[in-house]
């Protein structure tokens, strides 16, 4: 459910008992209010989630006040088949970020008291509620998909991130991670005689040369076999494919992928099943390290 779409109850206190919360029992409900200041938050999640609340039952609303925050938690009323945890946090506490100036405007009446403190809590709920499902990415991670919430974590245009994630794909193999600049070819559109400007919307020529900068990734085996029956570059394109390429889809990364064989046991032969031209060294060859191109290029959708 979106932050920005809920239609949260305003509170009441003669309303807050109102409606049967399901699963979670009367005095249990009176226990929680009136020990809210007490808990954790993530302590009082579980709680709720226990007794069959869903992140998206839960609404978080910072308090609007300057006194002092003896707690995370102010209060938590149950309105209907909803929980509002009130809590010191906010746009208008004590540390928001809210000029104080604002504050005595809304106090002394030049602006609207009202519009002000549900403009502040609009925003309030959208960011607070974001920044639980953040701190709690277990909770809806299924929801939102474990590729796309990796990515939200890291940022796989960093050396670390990549050297990460390689690091993690690869365990078996040692990873070498580099940026290196390149040239990127770009077409030009026909100049119009009187119209285009040289220099500044186009060029003369078919093409032209923009600097870019991609990674350069190096894959080393001591051996070029995986296991007995399959190849190590045949193992690294499947596991590049299957479980890195859907993380890197989007991001717009220029990969040059490498793999390094330090030594090899085995020829290339014409008559034998499964056998790789360019991949196996030929009879005769010295037993050199060899390092072969697995994938160039933009990674795409």
């Amino acid at each position: 459910m979106n932050p920005l779409t809920e239609k949260v109850p305003l509170l009441h206190p003669e309303s807050a008992d109102q409606g049967k919360s399901p699963g979670i029992p009367r005095e249990v409900r009176e226990r929680i209010k009136k020990r809210a200041p007490e808990f954790d938050i993530y302590g009082l999640m579980e709680l709720l989630h226990h007794h069959g609340y869903q992140l998206s039952d839960v609404d978080l609303i910072g308090y609007q006040g300057l006194e002092s925050q003896p707690s995370f938690i102010k209060s938590v009323e149950f309105l209907n088949n909803r929980v509002q945890i009130i809590v010191y946090l906010g746009l208008a506490g004590a540390n928001g970020v809210i000029p104080t100036y604002l504050m005595k405007m809304a106090d002394n009446g030049t602006i609207n008291d009202r519009h002000f403190s549900e403009l502040i809590g609009f925003f309030d709920r959208y960011l607070l509620k974001t920044w639980l499902l953040g701190m709690m990415p277990g909770r809806h991670l299924e929801r939102l998909g474990q590729t796309r919430w990796l990515r939200a974590m890291q940022n796989f245009k960093s050396l670390s991130s990549l050297n990460w994630l390689f690091n993690q794909i690869f365990p078996d193999l040692q990873v070498r991670i580099s940026r290196k600049a390149i040239n990127i070819g770009q077409e030009t559109r026909p100049a119009v005689l009187g119209t285009s400007k040289i220099g500044i919307e186009m060029i003369l020529g078919s093409e032209f040369r923009v600097l870019d900068y991609g990674y350069e990734i190096l894959l080393i085996a001591d051996q070029e076999k995986y296991k007995p029956s399959q190849p190590w570059h045949v193992e690294i394109q499947k596991r590049f494919n299957e479980r890195i390429h859907p993380l890197l889809t989007g991001l717009e990364l220029h990969v040059d992928l490498w793999m390094a064989i330090r030594s090899t046991s085995s020829w290339f032969r014409i008559e034998k099943e499964g056998s790789y031209l360019g991949y196996e060294r030929l009879r005769g060859a010295e037993n050199e390290c060899k390092k072969i191109l697995i994938f160039s290029g933009y990674i795409e959708a």
